[in-house]
């Protein structure tokens, strides 16, 4: 769990400057005093004040995932994080790229098994690790202090299912396709500043095969939150 947490920090972490990096830019871009800035607003905003759109987007998440009928690891559990950034080509439409990880874990209690005619007593700790990147799209229904918006991503997994047994460990990792469609919403409370909050509920499949000893897992899905920061 110390690894899966170091993760976690790390990717926040690097998310974080990354953002602020591109956020800078785009502030001495919009300040210099060679060119001149034409504000663009959203007509369709129709319960706040009207506000420049923000034509980048960030997001670094904290994340939650639950399994769907997965014998390796099923509940909702685990220890995820999540980053995402992209460039609105227009008003509502938007482009960028993600990358996300996470962690489910189950604890079986003692009890014996029956595999290729032999019997096991032992307890056991299973773990499903995912590791989902490519390409993300949004369409953001308006601008202003909510920004509500419904995306979908697509692209490569990685998974690695692994099960501890008497100290050893067994596992399995496999490649797939994956896509994930997901409602959210950025939060802006701050007038004309880029710094927010952003939630969203997701489901996710990929097409891994992640089937270990004798526990089903051909074909991840996935639901899920997650909330963190945008900018």
């Amino acid at each position: 769990m110390k690894t899966i947490h170091r993760q976690t920090i790390a990717i926040m972490a690097a998310g974080l400057l990354l953002a602020t990096g591109a956020q800078a830019q785009e502030q001495a871009a919009t300040s210099a005093p060679a060119r001149k800035q034409i504000a663009v607003y959203d007509s369709r905003s129709p319960l706040y004040e009207r506000t420049p759109y923000f034509r980048t987007f960030f997001n670094i998440d904290w994340q939650l995932k639950g399994t769907i009928n997965n014998d390796i690891a099923s509940g909702f559990n685990g220890w995820g994080a999540s980053l995402e950034g992209g460039y609105y080509l227009t008003p509502h439409w938007g482009l960028g790229l993600f990358a996300s990880y996470h962690t489910n874990e189950e604890y079986v209690p003692r009890t014996t098994f029956a595999w290729h005619d032999v019997a096991l007593t032992t307890d056991q700790v299973h773990t499903l690790y995912q590791l989902p990147f490519g390409v993300t799209a949004r369409y953001r229904f308006w601008s202003g202090t909510l920004m509500p918006y419904v995306g979908v991503k697509a692209g490569a997994e990685y998974a690695r299912a692994t099960t501890y047994i008497n100290g050893s460990g067994y596992y399995n990792t496999s490649w797939g396709f994956f896509v994930s469609p997901e409602v959210g919403m950025e939060v802006h409370p701050f007038k004309r500043a880029k710094f927010g909050f952003h939630v969203a509920a997701y489901y996710d499949y990929a097409t891994n095969d992640n089937t270990l000893l004798w526990y089903e897992a051909n074909g991840l899905n996935n639901f899920g939150v997650r909330v963190g920061i945008a900018f």
